[in-house]
């Protein structure tokens, strides 16, 4: 051996020299000259805080920001990364969305509809029709049938008042159940910031246990790294090797310790406190993470230190029997080599056993932190499709307030008619009819589909079902038994079957079990076919088609050599290119240094200090860069731990924001019904002047006042609910309120009935203007209470729209952190390695310290990228209702259409011979006795039958779960991984048998080491899959909230309309009161004019209001239209720079309209005015009473009409709107899928990484058993890759929803009656 030495020295000292220039001159290229970077010096940056606009403003422009090093990042390397593997199972994944949609479909067309509840409300709508066209022949009574035709009206408004409470429901129970989501998502946030220390700690124990194993090495080759003086007389008790060691063995104690300060503080911040928890229900009520985090109490942290300390010191008394104190009286020093080996020995089991205690308390924390991420990513996906529910019965309840508007133009016109035709006032009631029974539907659908938003919330707070909890070792187990089943898939039938399928052949499999519609996926993909999952009835079907071509998505078959080239070197090479283009960031520039420096001094120590002493250094060396890399991982996951408590806090405020708007429109809900009754009571007041009754008109006239008091009161009470609950939305999220109404004004308004009396008409007359007037005050009412609304929801809008970019922000630095733990590990690993190859002398060593500084460049770099992106989020989340200048690089994704699967045709099945004449016999009987059926009592087993919400929920849940099964994790790159993960387990357990000692303490920690780096890719690789799902889901929830602004403010315009009915209906009936002479024209005949005057101001009032309601139109198409220009996929700032933008404040100063053309002004005013007026001047020889009565009527429709055509265009934006948000929904919720699967792979990258170092240390004391473990890595990586899989495929999921759902479903599969049905309910 020393032979050896001496003939390559010449040579060493030259290869030693010549790396140290190679690492100083790598060191150069990645210190010189840096490019800026945005987070160099946030506070300068001028695209942060000066480009944010006021929410008073009238216009808010998206201005373009420059492209910093950061964004360019993202754009380029950060997110396209599942971009660019998208087109994999992409036909399984729009299947399986498909199916969604089309479960969803078949939910809405089989909800039974007629029930005695609605059998009765359609037939009274129908009867009360009935009885106004036969009135209408009547010379008495049919002045009665405007009356009749406004009780319709009633039904339509009753319907829109129910449908309004059930979608107001929903509304807030969402918000309830997205409050507790992110709630235990900001306590989740608050747990990862505490527990980012675990990587630290471990390494630094690990790293320290390292150099005290490096340094007795050393001692027991070589001798004593500073050796002892010559001559007994000056020896002393402890040699300066005793010291170092002690003092690692010490500061790996003082890391033991803070480990476990660290998982304390971080299980009180994830776990309940013991009271709380014996005081819950249920299991799942008591493992839900605290609201209010806890500090861990003093004593507790004694009591950990103290035991850490104990244990670290507990292999002591097995060591103390090594040595004797017999010299202590011949040698008055103390000098004694057994007590210094004694030390050695000491230290090394003391940072050991240091260093085992930390990755103990390292594993127990990622694990209590992955079951809180597993429940809190659960919750979050239930609140996600609670929300989109919620939408479903927004996109339902949209119609209604047609319906309602057709049926007041409906009234309108039959009052108006009835100056001109009886015979055209015959056919309005009907139309009405026709309205009230589609909203009665549209009514039951929506209260439907409100109940499932509720059940999905309640899954929320009190958990599933199912009562078994898994955890991440239950959760392990079952990835261990899908994995036998597709490994070792028995021969089956189904496989005959679908090979049996001709090309364009359709086959359905009826199975009950999940692994087996499971295994009908895996085959019909295998096999090139096309399938997907529904539910017909009761029954989940699997549809498989042959499409006669071969399956697109399936990748091209690579060599292993073409594998590696594409999977690893590719990626490395660019993020080499992408490291040296970089540059080190200058905040980190002096220890990046002081690192190089220090590899550089390594590779000079052989021809320095010798090749024995260059084996201490280079340990200590690659340690101490790897503690430097360690750290930054720290430092990134902490700010993206911060980024993520920003997003949730956003959150919160936005669901309990959301939850009092709900509250708000469920007050506002009954209004509808109010005016309505009051309209009624309207009508008929003037039945008893426009009859000839004579005293029984006092029947029709007092209970009317009586009536419409008690509705204008009620209105007002609801109006001071609904004002309560918009002025909390904005002391919780901000925004300026909008302006109260005056109760004492408006209580007043109840004198003018008073006022009226004073009216020189009759006392019939005076009681029917008072009532007019009060159906006006209540219109003024609704105007209000909408106008309410409308400002909560914009900025409840607003807040999702800041949480959204937020969210997206810090998922970019989520993404930007992904790398760091891969980091960790490689420099953990890096050390052990260098530190096994303490017994051997390679001439390779100096390449560690080399490879460390690279890694640790690296690691720098995405710390700070991670630190700009969490600045950023910090600035966009600062103000709820104000939008910063930076947009985030959405991802650009490309999703094509693909053909649907439909069911085989089945038009018209079994109608012709149901109308034969044969059978029609007993057909008709056959619905007789299911229309009788309807009254009888329910059945005891009717109980226990599930409810349509609850079968709409299971189905969804179905679906979803379908979904994840049928992932098949063997494909072509994870059996070529799995082949090298193998042979490199292989290697190592046949390492101790076939090759010599020397050759296993280098294989088998170096075997070990690569397979932790495997579990640690595929954890790396899965959270940004995760991360760029989030950031699709954020842009997808941006582009819905922007629309949700435009519906509001297209409210906002249309709320000030519902007044303008009021007043236009209260003007109608005072024209018919000022019509007959007054009476004190016998006594005073010239006060005829000031009865003229009188009908012509209110005929001229009508007109203008007619301009005027025109107008408010055209801004409500224009702010409705404004939603479908942003309706496309992929959102982006392009799709803002045309849409111009506004706050409610504006509109209610007078400064938030739209400009329009002057000839489309002009043209709508002629045409909303021109009716009336004509009325007004033509005939010329009419009186201009009539002339006045009818102009007033026909003003009365033509606002109407608006009315209508306003609810209109508001109903088309608002289903746009809520398609989007159920797009965004399930986007969400699959993204929440794709982390509640990838929540396991930290723990399992915790194991690897614990089981590495066991490994390292147990090869010197028994290769084999070092060897054997090698099996447990194995064993992780199979569970991390194929959690890793899953985490992708539901990633990709999200990326392919759409911006909005789509409506390609085909009728030409469906019967008769299903067709019927879909037209009738819309």
């Amino acid at each position: 051996m020393r032979h050896r030495r001496c003939a390559s020295a010449p040579i060493r000292p030259l290869g030693s020299l010549a790396s140290a220039c190679l690492a100083l001159s790598v060191l150069r290229c990645f210190i010189g000259d840096p490019p800026s970077r945005l987070g160099s010096d946030p506070r300068r940056s001028p695209s942060l805080g000066q480009s944010a606009l006021a929410h008073e403003s009238s216009e808010l422009v998206e201005v373009d920001v420059f492209e910093s090093e950061l964004v360019k990042r993202a754009k380029t390397e950060v997110l396209p990364l599942l971009a660019e593997r998208s087109n994999m199972g992409n036909r399984k994944l729009r299947a399986a969305i498909e199916s969604i949609e089309l479960d969803q479909e078949a939910f809405r067309m089989s909800t039974p509809l007629l029930s005695l509840k609605t059998f009765l409300a359609t037939g009274s709508a129908a009867a009360v029709s009935g009885l106004a066209t036969v009135l209408l022949t009547s010379p008495s009574l049919f002045v009665l049938a405007p009356s009749l035709t406004t009780i319709i009206f009633l039904h339509c408004s009753y319907s829109e008042s129910a449908a309004a409470r059930y979608k107001a429901k929903a509304k807030f129970n969402y918000g309830q159940s997205s409050k507790i989501a992110s709630t235990a998502e900001g306590s989740l946030a608050t747990a990862e910031a505490r527990k980012v220390f675990f990587p630290f700690g471990v390494g630094l124990t690990a790293i320290t246990a390292a150099a005290c194993v490096t340094l007795r090495i050393f001692n027991e080759k070589v001798g004593s790294f500073f050796p002892e003086p010559a001559g007994g007389s000056f020896s002393t008790v402890l040699a300066g090797d005793n010291v170092i060691l002690i003092l690692f063995a010490l500061a790996s104690v003082v890391g033991a310790s803070a480990t476990s300060l660290t998982y304390v503080s971080t299980r009180a911040a994830l776990v309940m406190d013991d009271m709380r928890q014996s005081g819950a229900r249920s299991d799942w009520e008591a493992s839900r993470l605290p609201k209010i985090i806890k500090d861990p109490t003093r004593e507790d942290e004694r009591n950990v230190v103290i035991f850490t300390i104990l244990f670290c010191f507990l292999p002591l008394p097995f060591l103390v029997d090594g040595f004797d104190l017999s010299l202590a009286d011949s040698n008055r020093l103390l000098f004694n080599k057994a007590v210094q080996q004694f030390l050695d020995d000491a230290s090394v089991a003391i940072s050991a056993s240091a260093a085992a205690q930390a990755a103990v308390a390292f594993l127990l924390g990622e694990k209590d932190f992955t079951d809180a991420e597993q429940r809190c990513a659960m919750q979050s996906k239930q609140a996600a499709l609670a929300e989109m529910f919620c939408a479903q019965a927004q996109q339902e309840a949209a119609i209604i307030p047609v319906r309602s508007a057709f049926s007041a133009v409906a009234r309108g016109g039959a009052e108006l008619a009835m100056e001109f035709s009886r015979a055209l006032v015959a056919l309005f009631p009907w139309g009405a009819v026709g309205q009230a029974c589609q909203a009665i539907l549209n009514a039951k659908l929506v209260e439907v589909e409100s109940n499932a938003a509720t059940n999905e919330a309640r899954i929320v707070k009190y958990g599933p079902k199912s009562t078994r909890n898994r955890n991440a070792i239950d959760a392990s187990l079952i990835e261990f038994g899908r994995l036998q089943k597709e490994v070792f898939s028995p021969d089956s039938e189904i496989k005959k079957e679908i090979l049996a399928l001709r090309p364009g052949e359709l086959k359905e499999f009826r199975i009950r079990s999940k692994e087996g519609r499971r295994e009908v996926h895996l085959l019909a993909a295998e096999l090139n076919m096309y399938s997907q999952s529904f539910t017909l009835g009761n029954q989940r079907v699997v549809s498989v088609k042959n499409t006669g071509q071969g399956n697109q998505d399936v990748l091209d078959e690579q060599s292993l050599p073409e594998f590696v080239q594409k999977e690893f070197l590719d990626p490395l090479k660019k993020e080499l290119d992408f490291t040296l283009a970089e540059g080190v960031p200058e905040q980190w520039n002096s220890w990046v240094t002081t690192a190089g420096v220090a590899a550089a001094t390594a590779q000079a120590s052989p021809s320095i200090l010798g090749p024995d002493a260059s084996q201490v250094i280079l340990p200590l060396v690659t340690g101490g860069i790897g503690l430097l890399t360690v750290w930054q991982e720290r430092v990134g996951r902490e700010q993206v731990a911060y980024a993520k408590k920003d997003a949730a806090l956003l959150l919160r405020q936005h669901a309990e924001a959301e939850s009092l708007v709900g509250l708000a429109a469920l007050s506002a809900a009954a209004l509808p019904t109010y005016v309505a009754v009051s309209a009624v009571a309207s009508g008929f007041s003037c039945v008893g002047f426009l009859a000839e009754f004579g005293t029984m008109a006092w029947t029709f006239e007092l209970p009317t006042i009586a009536v419409s008091m008690m509705a204008y009161i009620l209105s007002l009470e609801r109006q001071e609910q609904v004002e309560k609950y918009i002025l909390g939305v904005t002391r919780i999220i901000g925004g300026k309120p909008p302006r109260r109404a005056r109760p004492r004004a408006q209580l007043l308004w109840l004198a003018l009935p008073v006022l009226v009396m004073l009216l020189p008409e009759t006392l019939i007359r005076r009681c029917c203007a008072a009532n007019a007037l009060l159906v006006a005050e209540i219109g003024f009412v609704i105007a209000n209470c909408a106008r309410q609304v409308s400002f909560g929801e914009f900025y409840t809008a607003r807040t999702r729209r800041v949480h959204s970019r937020t969210d997206a922000w810090a998922q970019i630095a989520s993404a930007c952190s992904r790398i760091l733990p891969l980091t960790s590990a490689l420099a953990l690993s890096n050390t052990l390695v260098v530190t096994s190859l303490g017994a051997v002398n390679v001439s390779f060593g100096g390449l560690f310290p080399i490879f460390g500084l690279g890694v640790c460049v690296k690691a720098v770099q995405r710390a700070v990228e991670s630190q700009e992106a969490a600045i950023i989020t910090s600035k966009e989340g600062r103000d709820c209702q104000r939008l910063q200048g930076n947009f985030p690089p959405y991802p650009e994704l490309h999703v094509q259409d693909e053909e649907i699967l439909e069911k085989p045709i089945q038009f018209g099945e079994g109608l012709i011979s149901q109308l034969w004449p044969s059978q029609l016999r007993a057909t008709v009987m056959r619905r007789v006795r299911r229309f009788l059926r309807m009254f009888d009592e329910a059945k005891p087993e009717e109980t226990f039958y599930q409810r349509p919400e609850d079968q709409v929920v299971r189905r969804v849940q179905d679906d979803l779960e379908e979904l994840r099964v049928t992932v098949r994790g063997n494909d072509p790159n994870w059996i070529r991984v799995g082949s090298l993960v193998g042979i490199l387990t292989g290697g190592s357990i046949l390492a101790p048998f076939l090759l010599s000692e020397l050759l296993t303490e280098v294989i088998v920690p170096l075997a070990g080491t690569v397979l932790t780096v495997f579990v640690v890719y595929a954890e790396s690789d899965s959270r940004s899959c995760v991360a760029q799902a989030k950031t699709h889901a954020a842009q997808v929830n941006e582009q819905m909230s922007t629309m949700e602004e435009l519906v509001s403010i297209s409210s906002l315009w249309k709320a000030y309309l519902l007044g303008m009915v009021g007043v236009a209906d209260c003007n109608a009936i005072l024209g018919l009161v000022l019509k007959s002479p007054w009476n004190i024209l016998k006594w005073h005949p010239h006060l005829v004019r000031l009865q003229e005057v009188s009908q012509l101001l209110v005929a001229t009032a009508s007109v203008i209001l007619c301009g005027s309601a025109a107008g408010r139109l055209l801004q409500v198409r224009e702010w409705a239209q404004g939603v479908e220009k942003i309706a496309a996929d992929n959102f982006n700032q392009k799709m803002l720079n045309g849409i111009r933008q506004t706050s409610p404040k504006s509109v209610e100063n007078g400064s938030g309209a739209l400009p329009t053309s002057r000839r489309q002004r002009i043209f709508a005013i002629m045409a909303a005015a021109l009716p009336p007026l004509l009325l007004l001047i033509f005939p010329l020889e009419a009186e201009l009473a009539e002339k006045a009565v009818n102009s007033t009527g026909a003003s009365a429709l033509v606002v109407a009409l608006t009315m209508m055509q306003a609810e209109r265009a508001s109903c088309k934006a608002e289903r746009t709107q809520a398609s989007c948000k159920r797009a965004a929904s399930l986007c969400e919720a699959f993204a929440n899928r794709a982390e509640q699967q990838g929540a396991l792979l930290p723990f399992n990258s915790a194991v690897a990484i614990a089981i590495a170092g066991v490994i390292t240390f147990l090869t010197e004391l028994n290769p084999i058993a070092a060897a054997a473990l090698t099996i447990l890595q194995a064993m992780s990586w199979l569970v991390a890759s194929r959690k890793g899989v899953a985490t992708k495929f539901e990633s990709l999921a999200s990326l392919q929803v759409r911006s909005r759902f789509g409506s390609r479903f085909s009728l030409a599969g469906t019967a008769i009656s299903q067709r019927f049905k879909r037209l009738l309910i819309g």
